[in-house]
This record gives C-alpha cells, structure tokens and sequence, in this order.
C-alpha cells in the first residue's frame, strides 16, 4: 500500500470494517503479533480469527483474545476463535521440503497452471467465432449481472473510495 504506521492500520480497519458490513470475507496475516500491529479496533472488526503456534502467551492473547496458540506442537495445529466458540482445528501444512519440489515442478513446466486468462481467452474465441469484437466491455458485462445480482456493487463502490481497486477493475465499473 505504500504507507507507513498508523496510516496503514487506518486503512487496514477502514477495508475490515467495509468487509464486514459488504459481507466479504478479508483475510489478514501478520508475523508480528503486537498490539501496535494488531490494535483492538481491527479485532472488532475480523469476527473469525485463526493462531498458529506463537511464542509466548502474550502473542496468542494479542491475536486470539485468549491463552493456548503457544502450546500448539504438531505442524499445522491451529487455534479457530469466532465469536465466543473456539475449537482446535489442522490447517494444510506443507513442509519446507515438499514446497520447494512443487515449486521447482512449477518452475520446469511440470505442473499445468490454470489461469483467469484462459477463460478470458476462451470467451474472446468464441466471441470472435460469433463475429463480435472481444472488448473489454463485452467481457465484463456477464460479469457485470452477477455483480449486481449479488449485491456486491456497493462493496465495490467502497473499494473504489478507498483507491484499493485495480485499474482494470475501476475502468469496468466506470462503465457500468
């Protein structure tokens, strides 16, 4: 985001708490569990929280509201708090060894990637096939009815407020 402190976490709570009343789910992540990081006016507004192993009790308290994050052993053994209800739950855990083999998969070609621009590729053929011109607008606006229809409009006018869309994105809704 490019800023420093205080205006970060400003907007960090600004997103969370647009998030919360749109419905979206924001997913947040921090290595540095602190009070100054993490200030209860955020907490507020992230009605689920996950831990994963912490240092000391302090951490856990600053994340989860409550003691137990630091005595997680296994790998992956995760502390889930919503609202009153917490349960211990196994997060996907993918050791140090195995991510690096599927990224050197990944990296030789090995693996078949699935991208967003496949479908946007696909429809433009088949827009073309049907003698249409394949434009920018042409291809947002299927989109563009699911949009609305799930009410997501008003959380994209927020984002848009707040300057947290891609161009590509505020150039389809300025269309609209």
């Amino acid at each position: 985001m490019g800023l420093e402190g205080k205006e970060n976490i400003v907007r960090l709570e600004r997103l969370a708490q647009l998030g919360r009343s749109a419905g979206i789910h924001v997913i947040l992540a921090t290595q540095r569990p602190s009070i100054d990081v993490c200030p209860g006016t955020l907490k507020t507004n992230v009605p689920a929280r996950v831990g994963l192993a912490m240092a000391t009790m302090a951490d856990s308290r600053v994340i989860l509201d409550q003691n137990g994050a630091e005595e997680l052993t296994p790998p992956g053994q995760a502390i889930l708090v919503r609202g009153m209800e917490t349960v211990k739950v196994m997060s996907p855990y993918l050791p140090d060894e195995e991510r690096a083999k599927r990224l050197a998969d990944l990296r030789q070609g090995q693996v078949e990637l699935t991208y967003t621009e496949k479908l946007a590729l696909k429809m433009a053929k088949s827009m073309m096939q049907e003698g249409k011109k394949p434009t920018r607008r042409a291809m947002f606006d299927p989109l563009q009815g699911q949009v609305s229809k799930h009410n997501l409009a008003k959380a994209l006018r927020h984002l848009r407020e707040l300057n947290l869309l891609t161009a590509e994105s505020a150039e389809a809704e300025d269309e609209s």
